[in-house]
Formats: structure tokens, C-alpha cells, sequence
């Protein structure tokens, strides 16, 4: 079991790696684990959220199935600290990469991410 699990930090820390030096993209926290929440860049909430729901439909169309959450804005404060927080919950988006195999997958989820992104413009 902790092969395993040590295999899907590996494929979230490959993941949040992409993620964070994309700058389509905001992250929040590096993974502790196995699950990834990052967002949409943008300069207010709204925007933010709007785009994230709009990668996410974009994801689903190429069959990396996403999930979203939204994050307290409250929270999000410290974190981005340029951003016009004008709602009180910011949309973001989520993966576990739960499974051993998603490891090999990386790379073709990141090329899936790349084209949903691509496919939402700001």
C-alpha cells in the first residue's frame, strides 16, 4: 500500500509542478498527498471561477474528468494577494491522482489539461 501511495504523490507532485509553472494557472498548496487543487489565473474571483468552470467542461470534453470546489475567499486572501475577491468563494478545480498508474498517465494528463486550458481562453 505505501508503494502505491508513494507512487500517486510522485504523479500529483509531477502534476502540481506542471500546474505551478503554467501561468494559465494559480495553485494553492503543494500536495500532501494525492489530491491537487489549483485554479484558473485571472485578476478577480469571478474571473477565476468563470475560467476554472470553463477548463473543467473543457477537461470533460477530452475525458479527464476533474472535479471543482469552491475555495473560501477568505482563505485565498494570503495566498493571492492580487486578486479582487468580489465573491465569497473562489471556483476551483481538483484531481486525486489516487491510482498507482497515474504515475505512467502524467504526462497524457497533463497534454489533456494543456488543450482544456487552450480551449478556455481568458
Amino acid at each position: 500500500f505505501a508503494a502505491d501511495l508513494s507512487k500517486s504523490r510522485r504523479a500529483a507532485l509531477v502534476l502540481y509542478e506542471k500546474i505551478n509553472a503554467d501561468r494559465r494557472f494559480r495553485t494553492i498548496f503543494q500536495p500532501e498527498l494525492d489530491i491537487l487543487v489549483w485554479a484558473a489565473d485571472g485578476e478577480s474571483a469571478d474571473r477565476i471561477s468563470k475560467r476554472s468552470e470553463k477548463i473543467f467542461h473543457a477537461a470533460a470534453e477530452r475525458d479527464l474528468h476533474l472535479a471543482t470546489f469552491r475555495y473560501p475567499s477568505a482563505m485565498l486572501r494570503n495566498i493571492w494577494p492580487d486578486v479582487n475577491f468580489d465573491r465569497g468563494a473562489v471556483t476551483c478545480l481538483r484531481s486525486c491522482l489516487m491510482k498507482p498508474e497515474h504515475a505512467d498517465w502524467v504526462e497524457s494528463i497533463w497534454d489533456i489539461l494543456d488543450a482544456a486550458a487552450d480551449a478556455a481562453p481568458a
